[in-house]
C-alpha cells in the first residue's frame, strides 16, 4: 500500500517581468505534479502573461503584468507518488505592477522666486508608491536628490545665462504582499 502523499507550497509576490520560484514540497518521496494555471485576480486595466499548465518543480514562469493594480495567478497542483494521486492544492503569485507617475509640469522662474511645490502621483493603484527623484543640477537651488514629493523651493542663478535643472523621477511600487 502507497502512502498518500501531503504537499505544499508558500504564496509568493513578484515585480513585473519577475520569475517564480514556487518550490512544490512533499511528505513522500520522488513526487511528481502536475499543475493548472490561471488568472485568480485581474489587474486594474490589464491582464497577466506567461502562465501555463505543467510539471515542473519548481514552478519558475516569467509573468507579465500589463495593468496599474497587483493580479493573482493561482496553481492548482495535483501531486502523484507512487501512483497514487494526492489531494490536490492551490498556491497564488501575486504579480506587482510596474510603477508610473504622473506627467508633472515644467516651471520657468526668476532667480530668488519660490517654486511650486510638486507632488507626484500615480495611475498605479492598490499598494504604496515611493518616489525617489535626482536633479542634475543643483545650482537652481534644488538639492542632487530626494524621496518624496519635491517641497516649495526659492529658485537660484548666481551666472549671468539662464540654468535649467532636469528632475528625474524613479517610482517603485510594493504592496502588503511585498514585491
Amino acid at each position: 500500500v502507497s502512502p498518500r502523499t501531503v504537499c505544499s507550497a508558500s504564496a509568493q509576490t513578484i515585480c513585473n517581468g519577475g520569475t517564480t520560484n514556487v518550490a512544490l514540497n512533499s511528505t513522500v518521496g520522488s513526487t511528481t505534479y502536475s499543475y493548472t494555471a490561471a488568472i485568480f485576480t485581474s489587474p486594474t486595466g490589464g491582464t497577466i502573461t506567461g502562465q501555463a499548465n505543467g510539471s515542473a518543480n519548481p514552478i519558475a514562469q516569467t509573468l507579465t503584468n500589463t495593468g496599474t493594480s497587483a493580479g493573482v495567478i493561482r496553481y492548482t497542483v495535483i501531486p502523484t507518488a507512487a501512483g497514487c494521486p494526492g489531494s490536490s492544492f492551490t498556491v497564488d503569485v501575486t504579480v506587482n505592477p510596474t510603477a508610473t507617475v504622473n506627467a508633472v509640469a515644467s516651471q520657468t522662474l526668476c532667480s530668488g522666486a519660490p517654486t511650486t511645490a510638486v507632488n507626484f502621483s500615480s495611475p498605479t493603484t492598490g499598494g504604496n508608491i515611493v518616489y525617489n527623484w535626482s536633479n542634475n543640477n543643483t545650482a537652481i537651488g534644488l538639492g542632487a536628490s530626494g524621496i518624496g514629493d519635491i517641497l516649495s523651493f526659492m529658485a537660484t542663478n548666481s551666472g549671468l545665462t539662464t540654468i535649467s535643472g532636469l528632475i528625474t523621477v524613479t517610482p517603485t511600487y510594493t504592496n502588503l504582499g511585498g514585491g
